[in-house]
């Protein structure tokens, strides 16, 4: 089911057709992510570059989409939560839509979530995987009987329930399926020849045996400024295995914001951004043309900068101009999100998508931003970890607001008059929330 995205409702030979589309020539791609505590994480990493070392060309197939993403994930209390605070590794990778058809470099793939599973004990996410890796789901995590009592009491019949669920989760049957080419759609582990795909061979992996040195560190600088991951960095610039998000070419190159309101917000959020809909449904092209509006539920946590309430974050990436002060496409909806989220909900900007003006009152947000900045001072009192932009954020030294012609085109401020907007657009409220303050083209008169 497509659950968000005006895109749904463009002609499917038009540009604004959802890539995802099942019934276009589009996206279609295998999305898998596993964690390992963070103690296991430069272990794992060092094996990671084992295997580049080994066949830097085979990573590939993970650099044409977006390399290996890191996430940070904080300890959990949820029953199926993670209790060790982790990192996520999540890797996109090409799928074919032929069954059975292998994978370009699959033995990498499988090497990669093998080594994290097996060898680092490392727990599978629970949207984005294959089967295969939920084989011991009772062992990975602890607390999954007393999930299983809470929803015997609130789910007697199952109506929240499915064949593949109840798998994964031990209650009725495997999630693995042992047949002729099993291993090639991750529906198990291959032990013999027949589990893979016609002229291929189980084996070992290259690096952990049990599955079947770079030297370019330390690198100082900006984060944003470097490739933190992936062979793709040493392809030619011409070729096709470039990489897309290279400042060189003329590639991917895009704001990528998101922000959380509380659960209980959502609803009110989500009618917010349909009334914008309803009353200009083309504006969301802005959006649809890469991943609509993507939602993701995030436990509340006690970190000292973490959302203390259960949330949902609401994730957008929309075209950024690589020249300085040219307006985005549709940007007074963009902005008016951002702004119904930030104002009119309470909402809380993610520490790493966001532009400079949402962190205009970090200390009103994070209330236990105090306590952080104690830690900080005890364990960075030379400000090694810090930057020019963090203290700002962190309300340390300076504010990240920056108020001036045209401010408000890069998100550095809040408009306030035209002249902080691009020349030609005015500096106007809200269309559905009156507080906000975007910048749009005057209408004709």
């Amino acid at each position: 089911m497509q659950a968000s995205g005006s895109c749904i409702f463009s002609p499917e030979d038009g540009p604004e057709v959802c890539v995802w589309n099942p019934r276009i020539n589009g996206t279609f791609v295998h999305d898998s992510a596993v964690s390992v505590t963070l103690a296991a994480v430069p272990a794992f990493i060092s094996d990671l570059m084992r295997l580049r070392d080994r066949n830097p060309k085979a990573f590939c197939t993970l650099d044409l989409h977006l390399g290996i993403l890191f996430r940070y994930i904080k300890g959990s209390t949820a029953y199926l939560g993670k209790t060790h605070d982790s990192v996520e590794f999540d890797l996109i990778y090409y799928r074919s839509r032929e069954p059975g058809r292998p994978i370009m470099h699959a033995d990498l793939i499988d090497e990669i979530e093998q080594i994290a599973l097996y060898k680092y004990a490392g727990l599978p996410h629970w949207g984005k995987n294959r089967n295969y890796v939920f084989n011991d789901t009772a062992g990975r995590f602890p607390r999954l009987r007393e999930f299983l009592d809470v929803k015997a009491r609130f789910d007697p019949d199952g109506v929240f329930s499915s064949q593949w669920s109840d798998q994964i989760l031990g209650i009725n049957g495997s999630p693995v399926i042992s047949t002729p080419g099993c291993a090639v759609e991750g529906l198990c582990t291959c032990t013999q020849d027949s589990d893979c795909a016609p002229g291929y061979v189980c084996s070992q992996g290259k690096v952990y045996p049990d599955a079947r040195n770079f030297t370019g560190y330390p690198v100082v600088g900006y984060n944003h400024k470097m490739q933190a991951s992936g062979s793709c960095i040493f392809s030619p610039e011409d070729g096709p295995e470039v990489c897309v998000w290279n400042p060189r070419i003329n590639g991917t190159f895009v704001y990528d914001t998101a922000l959380s309101v509380a659960l209980c917000d959502a609803p009110a959020f989500v009618s917010d951004l349909m009334r914008l809909r309803d009353r200009n449904p083309k504006a969301f092209c802005s959006l649809d043309l890469h991943l609509g509006i993507l939602f993701r539920y995030i436990k509340g946590s006690t970190a000292y900068l973490g959302k203390a309430r259960d949330s949902v974050e609401f994730d957008m990436i929309y075209y950024r101009s690589r020249e300085p002060g040219r307006p985005v496409l549709h940007a007074d909806l963009t902005d008016e999100i951002e702004q119904i989220a930030l104002y009119k909900y309470g909402g809380l900007p993610h520490w790493g998508k966001k532009r400079n003006y949402v962190f205009n009152d970090t200390v009103g947000k994070f209330p236990k931003l105090g306590e952080f900045l104690d830690v900080k001072a005890r364990f960075d009192p030379d400000g090694i970890f810090s930057s020019q932009w963090s203290d700002q954020v962190l309300g340390i030294n300076g504010s990240p607001v920056i108020s001036g012609p045209g401010c408000a085109v890069e998100g550095l401020c809040t408009c306030t008059k035209d002249s902080e907007c691009a020349p030609g657009y005015l500096c106007s409220n809200g269309k559905v929330y009156p507080d906000a303050r975007v910048c749009t083209v005057p209408m004709p008169q």
